[in-house]
């Protein structure tokens, strides 16, 4: 869980616009200040949720949630995330209204190719279907990204997944490269021995099974999820990509034998 005010106390300063702008939103103390969330994916809905077209049974938009709103960009903005339809709303956002009427008004105009009014449920339908994108943060090679992608359930881009769904493509993944005969319970052993020490068979096997509880959907697999911090899952996503870099061009080349 994050608590988002502080989150924004302790990185608007990695951004000029936010200092310029946002600066006194470090000493607020109004109602309505302090916002949790679950993950990336939960701050998402959320920040939908409060550019929604005005609806009294809605909390979020029934009360004065401008600060939360800001606090929601600068969270997306400096994990890396922007918005297809307004690529540069989360690095300098202005007002919660202007995204939610004033911009979006504009972009179903655009879109459709009409003036005039926009209806309330064109409007909701709209920020409901926006699409936040995450930017490249992970360097890898075609292959590579052509192996996350494939071993995807819903095919997507790697940079585009949350923390989870990297962690779950990157564990089939590997047991994609290692087990390519799906009739077999065999994996590959590959030759290690130039890695240094730093991969070997039982150390890759020890990440895979660390990685379990992201493919599995049980309440012990839900429960180990949530002992990871982002960070944590952060690190994790960048060695298991080390890890299918190697296992990729390896087998690729046919250096491993059957157990």
């Amino acid at each position: 869980m994050i608590e988002l005010r502080s989150y924004f106390c302790q990185t608007y300063y990695k951004h000029e616009y936010y200092v310029h702008k946002f600066q006194d939103l470090l000493t607020w103390k109004g109602d309505f200040d302090e916002l949790w969330i679950y993950d990336e994916q939960d701050a998402i809905e959320k920040f939908k949720e409060l550019i929604q077209p005005y609806n009294s049974k809605n909390p979020m938009i029934d009360t004065e949630n401008d600060n939360n709103f800001i606090y929601l960009c600068n969270y997306l903005n400096d994990i890396g995330y922007y918005i297809e339809e307004f690529p540069t709303f989360l690095e300098r956002p202005t007002e919660r209204w202007d995204l939610s009427y004033d911009k979006v008004r504009k972009k179903i105009i655009e879109r459709d190719g009409y003036s005039g009014k926009v209806a309330w449920a064109d409007r909701s339908v709209f920020v409901e279907n926006l699409k936040f994108i995450k930017k490249d943060k992970h360097e890898i090679s075609d292959d590579v990204a052509r192996t996350l992608k494939n071993v995807s359930t819903r095919s997507a881009e790697f940079n585009n997944m949350t923390f989870d769904e990297q962690l779950e493509a990157i564990c089939n993944s590997i047991e994609y490269l290692l087990k390519p005969h799906k009739k077999s319970d065999k994996f590959i052993v590959l030759d290690y021995s130039d890695t240094e020490g730093y991969l070997s068979d039982e150390v890759v096997k020890d990440y895979r099974n660390k990685l379990e509880c992201f493919r599995h959907s049980t309440k012990d697999d839900l429960s180990k999820r949530k002992n990871y911090t982002d960070e944590q899952k952060d690190f994790l996503i960048s060695y298991g990509l080390v890890i299918i870099d190697y296992v990729s061009k390896k087998t690729n080349n046919n250096l491993g034998g059957n157990i």
